[in-house]
Parts: structure tokens; C-alpha cells; sequence
């Protein structure tokens, strides 16, 4: 279960604070990016949508897109990738 994962670091890089939600795709947790020290969201893929390849390409597909707007209206994409045993994204 990924709510397990509070404490954890991805990545070497998003430290796992505390876990805000849960929903069909994964969940959700308040995180701290220790690289630049910000407050960060990073949602975590359940299992078997992380191991599906064409449910992976969609994502990687939708971040590309996401990353490349920039409006006030809209939560900027700062990460995603591969995660053992999911993956994630971050953003503010």
C-alpha cells in the first residue's frame, strides 16, 4: 500500500510528509523537494496503472504537455518518473 510510504524518499529527492488524499489513480502526499528545500504534491501511481506501459506512455504524453503551459489558473508540473513500485509526480 502506498500510504505505507510516508517517510520515504523518491528519488532521491521528494521526502514524504504526509498523505492528503487517495483516489483512482494513486495517492497523494504533502512532500518537501530537499534538493531546493519548497513544499511540494507528489502523487503516486497504484501498482498495476504504473506497470501498464500503455497507460505509462499516456502519462509521460499528458506531463510533456502539462509542463509546457504556463498560466495562473493552471498547477505547474515540476517532476515525474519512475518510482519503485509506482511512479510520481511532483508539483506546487
Amino acid at each position: 500500500m502506498l500510504s505505507q510510504m510516508t517517510g520515504s524518499l523518491l528519488g532521491g529527492r521528494y521526502r514524504l510528509e504526509e498523505r492528503l488524499g487517495a483516489g483512482g489513480m494513486g495517492e497523494t502526499f504533502r512532500a518537501l523537494d530537499t534538493r531546493l528545500g519548497r513544499p511540494v504534491a507528489v502523487k503516486l501511481l497504484h501498482a498495476y496503472l504504473a506497470s501498464d506501459p500503455a497507460f505509462v506512455r499516456r502519462l509521460e504524453r499528458e506531463a510533456r504537455i502539462v509542463a509546457s503551459l504556463s498560466h495562473p489558473n493552471i498547477v505547474s508540473l515540476f517532476d515525474h518518473g519512475p518510482t519503485a513500485p509506482s511512479r510520481h509526480r511532483a508539483r506546487p
